[in-house]
Order: structure tokens, then sequence, then C-alpha cells
């Protein structure tokens, strides 16, 4: 992969996660002020909230490698 395409992926990455970080603060915040949501904001909250864990851990393992690429110890 090259050099311009790594970076790109890694901002849309970070995006990703912002955003989807940022919908289930919202949505906490209106069902904490006592607004009751429709059943499948739940979901789509317990969702987005697998799906941000999801994409944490493939952004982590992705810096790792990117690490070990540049030290050129990686694994096979």
């Amino acid at each position: 992969m090259s050099l311009k395409a790594t970076v790109v992926l890694k901002q849309v990455m970070r995006l990703f996660v912002l955003v989807l970080g940022l919908f289930i603060f919202i949505v906490s915040l209106v069902q904490l002020m006592g607004v009751s949501l429709l059943p499948a904001v739940h979901y789509m909250v317990n969702g987005s909230t697998i799906l941000m864990v999801l994409s944490l851990f493939l952004f982590l393992m992705f810096e790792k490698h990117e690490k070990l690429k540049q030290q050129n110890q990686v694994p096979l």
C-alpha cells in the first residue's frame, strides 16, 4: 500500500470512530434528559458501539503493523 493510501485510510478510520462516538454521546445525553427514544435507536446505539470498538481494534492493529513494517519486522 502506498504512503498516500495509508494516510487516507488512517484519516477515514479516525473520522469513522469519531462520528460513531459522537452519535453514541448525543443519544446517551438525550436518554439522560429523560426523552424516551424508539427501540430502534437503542439497537442502533448497541450496534454502533460494537462497530466503534471493532474499528478501534482494527485501527490499533493497523498502527502496530505499520510500525513493524517501518522497522522491517513484519510477522508473516
